[in-house]
């Protein structure tokens, strides 16, 4: 749930968004402007091949799409699409994987708290389970599973069931080059043939405005999901900024290394706050576990200005901005907490001399 205040401007920490383009991606979109006439390459092959060399996989292991959430859909689509299977997926969960199971003429099977829980994950799945959707780093609690979960996931899940590794927060892991560090690809490229991993240009990258993302199979599923696509559906514009962005490499390293630090200091300041269960993050957002106070909580932030995202049940992700941003949220954290105890004071004397 997200809450919208209108005539009034609301400071949007509730998208993960981040604030601006990496050095040369605008100038790479304004030199191409001449060629916009043309239809764009449909298989955006130079973009392909630049992905395929950075993971170290072949061109035909790389499908490139309008964003990480339509390859999902076309992977959902195209392997499950029509069976009446499950596809099972920890909750909470990205608002989307619930719909676009459904359209893909699916059943979702959202278990509770599943994040970093294999074996929950596992229980839940039957002869009915045509796929498993694991988000890692978890939208929306920043939890993050090792290259050991994901191993036993896949040792234990059944061959005939789809493994999607959705990764769209993997540039924000604190630790990357960890040889435990999470990492779908690597397990595409072992030969894993029942892995899709899908990633995104929209978050680290900035680039959500123009809808770019890709998805990394072994070649035979790679060239179905291909296939699947509409013709033409990543703009000119989307491919250039994409190409442009993959060479800003030490910019997009030095983002994501001051968003870790910034995220630390933010849980650090919640925790001081009074907040003290916000779990360490491995994205760029934080998560606050309010079970019963989510949609409380999203209230009264929009009543001081924000948008963040609830998630009632479960709890609310802040997403991470501006460091003045982050301040007068963490204010705002602090005044919600005082209100909360003062409720709870005053409940407790109103209930002492009942």
């Amino acid at each position: 749930m997200a809450v919208t205040m209108p005539g009034r401007p609301l400071t949007r920490l509730d998208r993960n968004e981040c604030t601006s383009l990496l050095p040369g991606v605008a100038e790479a979109i304004r030199g191409d402007v001449d060629g916009w006439h043309c239809y764009p390459d449909p298989d955006a092959w130079l973009l392909t091949e630049m992905l395929a060399a950075k993971l170290r996989l072949h061109p035909d292991e790389i499908v490139v799409g309008p964003g990480s959430a339509e390859l999902l859909e076309r992977v959902l689509r195209t392997c499950v699409g029509g069976t009446r299977g499950q596809v099972v997926y920890a909750a909470p969960a990205f608002e989307a994987y619930a719909d676009l199971v459904r359209r893909a003429g699916a059943v979702p099977v959202a278990v509770a708290h599943g994040a970093t829980n294999i074996d929950a994950l596992l229980a839940a799945v039957t002869p009915s389970t045509r796929a498993v959707i694991v988000c890692n780093p978890h939208n929306p609690t920043g939890a993050a599973l090792t290259a050991a979960d994901l191993d036993y996931l896949l040792a234990n899940v059944g061959r005939n069931v789809l493994v999607v590794v959705d990764e769209a927060y993997k540039e924000f892991v604190a630790d990357v080059a960890n040889a435990d560090s999470p990492d779908g690809v690597g397990f595409v490229a072992r030969g894993h043939d029942q892995v899709v991993v899908t990633r995104t240009f929209s978050k680290a990258h900035g680039l959500a405005g123009l809808r770019v993302g890709y998805l990394a199979a072994r070649p035979a599923l790679a060239r179905v999901l291909r296939r699947a696509g509409l013709p033409f559906h990543v703009s000119a514009p989307a491919q250039i900024a994409a190409a442009a962005s993959l060479r800003a490499d030490s910019t997009l390293e030095s983002r994501c290394s001051w968003i870790r630090g910034e995220r630390e200091r933010v849980r650090h300041a919640l925790h001081a706050a009074g907040f003290l269960q916000v779990p360490r993050s491995h994205a760029n957002f934080v998560w606050i576990p309010l079970p019963s106070a989510a949609e409380a909580f999203v209230s009264h932030c929009a009543d001081s200005g924000f948008a963040v995202r609830g998630y009632p049940g479960y709890g609310v992700r802040i997403s991470l901005a501006a460091p003045a941003d982050n301040a007068e949220f963490i204010r705002v954290a602090a005044r919600a907490r005082m209100i909360e105890q003062v409720d709870r004071c005053v409940t407790n004397s109103n209930t002492a001399m009942a």
